[in-house]
């Protein structure tokens, strides 16, 4: 993995790390105060899943000239 991919893994971790520090701290609120919060973590949780792989497939086509 090149610094570039390194460094869009760590900024969607960061992301998703903040958004869970405001979970932490709304956790007194209604449910219906935190949902857009849940929804957000649910978005970088997923992107985290998905990321590596897509960034494999971007390195592997640029090693092949493809991209």
């Amino acid at each position: 993995m090149n610094a570039m991919s390194g460094a869009m893994l760590e900024a969607v971790w960061s992301a998703r790390e903040m958004v869970d520090r405001g979970l932490v701290l709304m956790s007194d609120r209604p449910a219906s105060a935190r949902d857009g919060l849940l929804e957000l973590r649910n978005v970088y949780r997923f992107f985290e899943s998905s990321v590596p792989a897509l960034l494999e497939s971007w390195e592997t086509a640029q090693r092949e000239g493809t991209a």
